[in-house]
């Protein structure tokens, strides 16, 4: 065998190898499906409705937000924005007073936008990026994500605390608070 063909058979050997590698650690389960080209998130109270849905089919991997107040049976746009998220927000809750919780995004990212609380007059009353998740968790980056299982983050799908006034979500084995009135973070238990 010569130096050049026993350098082609490692490459081969090495490519093969790889192949099969990517194939034992890609699953089909590891991708992110799209979402939901719209999807109603509703108050408690049910006197708001928050719309997300995508202008384009996903071609441009962005979103838009509508806020509706809800009287009577009918609903008045309040206000609409386009979305800074990836796809868009992996969860929403929406208040009692018109604000709005958007949670991390929809591709399984440390996210700039992992919580970003709206208005009812559309202005971003706080926004939190996943190393503002991490110090308030007070836990490694790794073991965060290690037990993410919505997400990079996050354990378990958000719920409410105070219906409309706080939510809890569960992640990295403890409880993070976000207080719907300003944004701020603690931890619930």
């Amino acid at each position: 065998m010569t130096k050049a063909s026993l350098s082609r058979a490692t490459l081969l050997i090495i490519m093969s190898v790889a192949v099969c590698v990517s194939v034992a650690v890609c699953t089909p389960e590891d991708r992110v499906p799209d979402p939901p080209a719209r999807e109603e998130f509703i108050s408690p109270d049910k006197t708001y409705v928050f719309e997300v849905s995508t202008p384009d089919a996903w071609k441009t991997r962005k979103s838009v937000g509508r806020l509706f107040e809800v009287a009577a049976g009918n609903r008045r746009l309040l206000w609409t924005r386009q979305l800074p998220h990836e796809w868009r927000p992996r969860f929403v809750m929406a208040g009692a007073r018109g604000n709005v919780l958007l949670i991390d995004e929809w591709a399984n990212i440390t996210s700039r936008y992992a919580l970003m609380l709206l208005d009812r007059e559309n202005r971003v009353v706080a926004q939190h990026d996943f190393d503002a998740i991490q110090k308030v968790l007070a836990v490694p980056r790794a073991q965060i994500a290690q037990m993410g299982r919505h997400g990079v983050w996050i354990v378990k799908p958000p719920a409410w605390e105070s219906p409309g006034s706080s939510v809890v979500i569960e992640a990295a084995g403890k409880v993070l608070r976000v207080n719907l009135a300003d944004g701020s973070l603690s931890l619930a238990r």
